[in-house]
């Protein structure tokens, strides 16, 4: 196998990739959403320890692919997979917010229910 990228963490055989990815940067359920959005064009395994370091093994399911192209697309599905994550965590609480008005907009009388259970209050108190 020969090392032919810039940061020399890539081997590459005639039809497949090595390489490791840093759990530090991107977790587990993020390479497993690249993985899984590139088994359409690729034959993927996983190992490794998910502390430290994920290993990704990427081999061509056609002869004509290009194993590099593979390679850039995986860590392309990465980024994308890791800013959704972000984006979603972020969003959490808004979205959770929205939901909840919808919720009270249609049933205002659970809510004024549970938010009494909340505090502690009981409703048949004056």
């Amino acid at each position: 196998m020969n090392q032919t990228n810039a940061l020399q963490n890539i081997e590459y055989g005639q039809d497949h990739a090595i390489f490791t990815v840093n759990t530090a940067i991107y977790d587990l359920e993020v390479i497993k959403s690249a993985a899984y959005v590139m088994l359409d064009k690729a034959y993927i395994v996983l190992d490794g320890d998910p502390a430290t370091k994920v290993m990704v093994e990427i081999r061509k399911k056609e002869s004509g692919q290009d194993i590099n192209q593979l390679v850039y697309d995986f860590n392309s599905e990465l980024i994308n997979y890791s800013v959704y994550k972000q984006q979603t965590e972020r969003n959490k609480t808004i979205r959770e917010l929205i939901l909840q008005r919808v919720l009270f907009t249609n049933a205002p009388k659970i809510f004024v229910k549970k938010k009494e259970e909340q505090n502690g209050s009981d409703s048949t108190q004056p």
